[in-house]
């Protein structure tokens, strides 16, 4: 038997006949785990607690993050926050303009390569088109290794090729069987399809040499968005989800991206019965990339959209404990009109005093 400090109850004493058959099933189900008993302040000896019925639905339950600065989470836009400061600087802007306007690259004809084959680069030509197709030629020059095994490409961001959008679906499974048909061909190429709002583009990943090894274990999402610009070093977003576990919506999120979900950081999970608020980073993910997410049914992302995008090029991802709480809306149900002034009371106690916190089923699954 449980021995209760002097100035608290028990709830099955506070609530009494007050406690509605859903309340009486949970705690039979909180007891099967070894939970026996939640108490509460006396208020006054007479008078009973507060009964009613808890998370009737999931909508009776909001919970907006409060970050490490104090800032209660309130989604504003579904896309990035305009005139946010951070995202793509001005040198790494210039940078991929400098790109563009470089000389041509100096084409290595390598047996067995793309380049030594007139006819591959002819057909690909005629799939799609004479501007892509050189664009194709320039990618694989910085690509195929010269004589001493090295290669032109600067860095990760130069081993992937976005084609122009394409929206005839039988043409692009045309190109992805072209360049299937062509592992023989060095560089190899490994193709996805690129979704960018309402264009569909095919994109190229050169795979060559331990690169194509060290590929296996890796998502194959690049680092530069649908349009090449450079994806920053973190894009923070509010994350809003209803119903719905979050590593159930931030793995929708990386399936759409075609990325590991670890790339996500976040500070702590939320409740699945509920609607929630919540801040995420994710690493060398384009702003650009994530407003898109809003665009597919629903259904297909775990009933989350993401918003107030940020991109960021400094700092660290999100790791729990990020945060300096949370902020609680509650809805209680089937509350008896006699107890109101004992629920004004208990919430001017909540607010004087605080609470302990709430150890529930939710810590057993």
């Amino acid at each position: 038997r449980q021995t209760l400090s002097k100035g608290v109850r028990c709830d099955r004493e506070l609530y009494g006949d007050t406690m509605t058959t859903s309340t009486t099933r949970t705690r039979e189900r909180e007891e099967s785990v070894g939970i026996r008993c939640f108490v509460g302040p006396r208020l006054e000896d007479s008078e009973a607690g507060v009964g009613g019925t808890f998370k009737h639905r999931y909508t009776d339950f909001v919970v907006r993050e409060v970050d490490l600065d104090g800032t209660t989470a309130a989604l504003t836009v579904l896309g990035p926050v305009p005139g946010a400061k951070g995202g793509p600087t001005s040198e790494v802007t210039a940078d991929a303009k400098a790109e563009d306007k470089s000389e041509p690259v100096e084409e290595a004809v390598v047996e067995g390569s793309w380049l030594g084959d007139a006819a591959a680069l002819k057909e690909l030509e005629e799939a799609v088109g004479a501007s892509d197709a050189k664009r194709f030629r320039e990618f694989v020059g910085r690509n195929t290794p010269d004589a001493d095994g090295k290669r032109k490409a600067s860095g990760p961001d130069d081993s992937s090729l976005v084609l122009e959008p394409n929206d005839d679906k039988d043409g692009r499974t045309q190109v992805h069987r072209f360049f299937k048909a062509k592992k023989h061909l060095r560089p190899q190429i490994a193709t996805d399809t690129l979704v960018d709002g309402e264009k569909k583009h095919v994109r190229l990943f050169a795979m060559e040499g331990r690169d194509r090894k060290r590929r296996r274990g890796m998502d194959k999402r690049n680092f530069r968005d649908a349009r090449g610009e450079p994806a920053p070093l973190y894009s923070k977003f509010l994350l809003y989800k209803e119903n719905s576990d979050t590593q159930v919506a931030l793995n929708s999120l990386a399936y759409f991206l075609r990325v590991k979900s670890k790339r996500f950081g976040y500070a702590g999970t939320k409740d699945k019965r509920g609607i929630t608020l919540q801040w995420c980073t994710g690493y060398k993910i384009s702003p650009r990339d994530l407003e898109n997410f809003n665009r597919i049914p629903v259904h297909k992302r775990g009933g989350a959209y993401v918003g107030n995008i940020q991109a960021l090029n400094e700092g660290r991802a999100l790791g729990l404990g990020d945060l300096t709480g949370n902020h609680f809306t509650v809805v209680l149900r089937d509350v008896r009109e006699d107890v109101r002034e004992a629920a004004q009371r208990s919430v001017d106690t909540l607010g004087k005093k605080g609470f302990i916190n709430y150890y529930g089923l939710q810590r057993f699954g």
